[in-house]
């Protein structure tokens, strides 16, 4: 069979389209996975703020005016070094807090 039969290339590509097929379907991921990591972050999200809750008053005080005076990178960093908590996480609860009503 040469290269340049219609055959060849019909196998080729449907060859390629299996292919893509299958890459396609693992590059989407588990959707599953996906509802447990959300779920996961969720609970982390919970845990930083009982965590946050548990902070001597003095310390929230000065975190909750940092973020009054829009100093969000310090309450950001204030943060992290209290609760030991990534950066992402800082900032998504530096950010809750700000947006909290009073």
């Amino acid at each position: 069979m040469s290269v340049l039969a219609p055959q060849f290339s019909l196998i080729f590509l449907i060859g390629v389209a299996v292919a893509a097929f299958f890459l396609g379907r693992s590059a989407a991921g588990n959707p599953r996975s996906r509802l447990e990591q959300a779920d996961q972050e969720k609970r982390q999200s919970d845990a930083l703020r009982l965590a946050y809750g548990k902070l001597p008053g003095e310390k929230r005080r000065a975190i909750e005016q940092l973020l009054r005076d829009g100093r969000l990178i310090e309450a950001i960093r204030d943060l992290r070094l209290l609760l030991g908590c990534g950066l992402k996480e800082a900032k998504d609860l530096a950010e809750s807090l700000r947006d909290r009503p009073a």
